[in-house]
């Protein structure tokens, strides 16, 4: 037996234990089973949110309804707060009754004690309070340090941006999002949202890309929209670009031209299609999940990588679906994540935590270059 096979049967091990009641049930306990069902809630409300925010299309250029699903991660920070107080003390006096000049001479003697005792007093409260104050000071300094420190250690991978730069600077931002349609094998859309940054408006709007002979720019796409963008507004245009193979990152440069002023500008830029760009999430049951694996373990290809977790394995998986557009099938002691390509490529994922605090992450894919692909990117990002 290769090392290659016998690295696919650890993976197929592996995921099958995870998945057998008599193995789940002895590593967990009813605690566990109220955090998957909370999982699993926090997991449909976020594929509610996602699937009614999705659009597409261009406003002013051509309309192109493509499918594609995103979901969202919320947070919620803390910051405590801390109290001070300050309380000054003041001495009494008492005294006997004297004779008029020793009044006259005593009293003037008290008044000028006084004088310095309330001086005295005024300074030490003011002193009391300013210690005070500076003890709180530190003291919140000191809480909200620890808090941001714990804060910090406690805060896991966060997902991928949803849009990426295309071209930037003082008129205008272009920005852009891929999107994938199950029954287009060869092609994929990128949704650009353009916004006007300077004080013009923004007419006579082309884009322009390089071609190869693995990617273009599919005749249906409208390279000069027609619209305007004025100061402070956006815009979205869809261009598809149509690709032979998609199992290595593409980078497609390419030029966006518009005037401002009387003015014309031209900006080079580039679009990046990586291989998880075309993965879908597709929704399995567990059994047939683990079906899938068995029956083509033979064939099926792995590449692993290693990343941190940042102390928070969950967050990281979460991180891992949107990087990867892969769907959660379970996830226990460790996560199992499935997707499919828009050209029918399998896609299957395994991450387990380490006893460092580090991550494995294996990648099962029906193509190797795939697989390879798919786990450099998950070790560029993770471990930036």
């Amino acid at each position: 037996m290769s090392a290659e096979d016998k690295r696919v049967l650890d993976f197929i091990h592996n995921v099958v234990e995870d998945h057998t009641p008599a193995s789940r049930s002895s590593r967990h306990s009813s605690h566990s089973s109220s955090h998957r069902s909370k999982d699993s809630k926090d997991s449909k409300d976020s594929k509610s949110k996602s699937s009614g925010s999705r659009s597409s299309g261009s406003k002013g250029g051509s309309l192109i309804d493509l499918d594609v699903a995103f979901d969202d991660v919320p947070s919620a920070p803390s910051t405590p707060t801390a109290a001070s107080f300050a309380g000054p003390v003041g001495p009494t006096e008492t005294s006997a009754r004297p004779s008029r000049s020793d009044r006259d001479s005593k009293d003037r003697h008290r008044s000028s004690r006084e004088e310095k005792s309330s001086s005295h007093r005024e300074s030490s409260s003011r002193h009391q309070s300013s210690s005070s104050k500076s003890g709180d000071s530190k003291s919140r300094s000191s809480r909200s340090g620890r808090s941001e420190e714990k804060s910090s250690a406690s805060e896991g991978p966060k997902p991928p941006p949803k849009f990426k730069t295309f071209i930037q600077d003082d008129n205008v931002t272009a920005l852009y999002e891929l999107r994938t349609n199950p029954k287009e094998s060869k092609k994929i859309m990128a949704a650009f949202q353009l916004r006007g940054v300077g004080p013009d408006a923004l007419s006579g709007i082309e884009f322009t890309f390089n071609e190869s002979l693995n990617s273009r720019v599919s005749p249906v796409s409208v390279l000069k929209p027609t619209f305007t963008i004025a100061p402070g507004e956006s815009a979205s245009h869809s261009i598809i670009f149509e690709v032979q193979s998609f199992k290595t990152l593409q980078k497609i440069g390419g030029t966006f031209a518009y005037q401002a002023d009387g003015e014309s500008t031209r900006r080079e830029g580039q679009v990046l299609l990586p291989a998880s760009a075309f993965v879908m999430p597709i929704k399995l049951e567990k059994d047939a999940y683990v079906q899938l694996l068995r029956e083509n373990s033979s064939t099926f290809s792995m590449s692993s990588a290693t990343v941190s977790s940042r102390g928070d394995f969950r967050a990281l998986v979460v991180a891992l679906a949107h990087l990867l557009h892969v769907e959660l099938i379970l996830m226990e002691r460790a996560a199992s994540l499935y997707g499919k390509t828009i050209q029918g490529h399998h896609v299957a994922v395994y991450a387990v935590p380490q006893s460092d605090g580090n991550v494995q992450i294996d990648l099962k894919c029906s193509d190797g270059e795939l697989a390879t692909s798919l786990a450099k990117e998950v070790t560029a990002y993770f471990n930036a």
